[in-house]
């Protein structure tokens, strides 16, 4: 079972499907949007799927807190809170890990600390950069400590006028597994729509074996 985003009106619910030690959450796995929760069940299966890993090597001064608050804990250290803006860009996949296909960028706003899960909320809006392929643009919530789903709002080239979903799991700080499920665009080339590896944290690209 995966996490999907805690909505607080849903926090009576973590009960029911325990994930240790991530948190629980509101909806189980074949309730996620590839099974259409959040598109008619029809139209939904007509989506195509599309799979990228995003890597964080820590050598794009990537990301970057700007702090617009002076709060801190009972400690006195601080702490990250509403209105804080993370700007960040990363590497981009595809989903064999053979091949890096560009990057990512965007900015997320620190909604709130979350002290069960010992994670942060984010309000969040990034463009993945297909190279010649185009972009797809992406807005949504962002958890740090469970799987979430974002809206496709847009693209370019091969994915102008793309609509639909993203399903993003964290499987390390500098480590997210994304499985786009886009609708109203050409078909995708199989270049891009390749089996991924499974999402695991110790999986790596085939440009870092040689350095490992």
């Amino acid at each position: 079972i995966t996490c999907c985003c805690v909505h607080p009106d849903l926090k009576n619910t973590h009960s029911q499907f325990p994930l240790p030690p991530k948190p629980s959450c509101c909806y189980p796995e074949k309730d996620l949007p590839s099974e259409g929760l959040y598109f008619e069940r029809q139209r939904y299966s007509s989506a195509q799927k599309l799979c990228v890993y995003e890597i964080n090597d820590l050598d794009r001064q990537s990301p970057k807190l700007l702090v617009n608050s002076n709060n801190t804990n009972a400690a006195g250290k601080r702490v990250k809170s509403l209105g804080d803006l993370l700007p960040y860009t990363n590497k981009l996949y595809d989903g064999t890990l053979k091949e890096r296909l560009g990057i990512t960028a965007g900015m997320c706003i620190m909604i709130e600390y979350v002290p069960e899960f010992d994670g942060d909320r984010y309000e969040c809006q990034f463009s993945a950069y297909f190279g010649e392929y185009g972009h797809i643009s992406v807005q949504g919530p962002y958890t740090s400590y469970c799987d979430c789903v974002m809206a496709v709002t847009g693209g370019t080239g091969i994915f102008t006028g793309a609509r639909g979903v993203v399903k993003c799991k964290t499987l390390l700080p500098t480590k997210l597994f994304y499985e786009f499920h886009l609708l109203d665009i050409h078909k995708l080339p199989a270049k891009l729509t390749q089996t991924p590896v499974p999402p695991t944290p110790d999986v790596i690209p085939e440009d870092h074996k040689s350095t490992s």
